[in-house]
């Protein structure tokens, strides 16, 4: 998988305060990569500097795209950063024009298409200003698909979307970047939605990354499993006497670290010691939880 854009010790100060603090990741082809964060943590920050928004900068973000690839009508980027701006008095139709016109080329059957997705086709004629917030998103979105981008930089592109328009866009983001090879900088404060879509996610706090985690990867410090027993005592003590790290203790179920390779193991010494449980499963972390562990408890939104 080839690197399509660098982000290199970025810092980025406001005043006295830093906003972007050694930035670095790097973002593939047809990768899809999350970010997240609380508030103040400096993800709209980023995604404005990658775009150009913000100039003034240290430190470098590199687009490793062949020109060649970036034909007249096509683009680099397609974005979308906060709450998207659009000429009121125009109808969707006419801002969608005018975007697509910029990039010096009119595909009208694609722009049809992008208007059928992004749900706009029983509003596409009308004047902006009478869109709601959820129509101005959908028409964000649309304005960022236009001119095949190489590159989409999404700040929370499902706010203000139904559940059915939120599975949409998902799909369809997919889509783009399995078939495509479409690469997305994504950010969310809807965890569950971006643990389904991407495929790593990096975690901002206050300026800086706290973690890059790899939603493919399942390490050995994942691996937790849960045993309900009402037997507590005597499994906590062949555990202390085994060095098995104990997670967490609720009612009757007790959750555990360990090898997968040492689990069918340990459940033969708990039947030899004749403790008796009535199940055991794998417990995953959500990313949820990660982040939780990752930012001190802090909350997202």
């Amino acid at each position: 998988m080839s690197e399509i854009m660098k982000v290199a010790a970025v810092t980025k100060k406001f005043q006295k305060q830093f906003a972007l603090n050694n930035v670095s990741f790097d973002l593939n082809e047809g990768e899809i990569l999350g970010l997240v964060g609380p508030n103040g943590a400096g993800k709209t920050t980023l995604m404005r500097t990658i775009v150009g928004l913000i100039r003034n900068f240290d430190g470098k973000i590199v687009c490793n795209v062949d020109s060649k690839t970036i034909d007249k009508g096509n683009r680099l980027f397609g974005c979308m950063i906060e709450t998207p701006k659009f000429y009121p008095y125009m109808s969707g139709y006419q801002n969608l024009k005018f975007f697509a016109a910029m990039n010096g080329k009119l595909d009208r059957k694609k722009l049809s298409e992008i208007i059928t997705l992004t749900g706009l086709s029983s509003a596409i004629q009308k004047k902006v200003k009478t869109y709601s917030l959820g129509m101005t998103q959908r028409l964000g979105l649309a304005q960022a698909f236009l001119g095949n981008p190489k590159l989409l930089i999404l700040d929370e592109p499902t706010n203000s979307l139904d559940p059915n328009g939120v599975k949409i866009i998902r799909q369809y983001l997919v889509k783009l970047a399995t078939e495509k090879k479409v690469s997305i900088l994504i950010s969310s404060h809807t965890l569950s939605e971006i643990e389904k879509i991407c495929n790593r996610v990096v975690v901002l706090k206050k300026g800086s990354v706290m973690e890059i985690l790899d939603m493919n990867e399942k390490t050995v410090e994942d691996t937790i499993f849960a045993f309900e027993t009402n037997e507590l005592d005597e499994f906590v003590s062949l555990l202390k006497k085994k060095n098995i790290v104990i997670e967490d203790i609720t009612d009757n179920i007790i959750k555990i670290r360990l090898q997968k390779e040492n689990l069918a193991p340990f459940i033969k010494d708990v039947v030899l010691k004749d403790i008796n449980f009535t199940s055991v499963y794998e417990v995953r972390e959500t990313l949820e939880e990660k982040f939780y562990d990752l930012t001190g408890g802090s909350k997202i939104v």
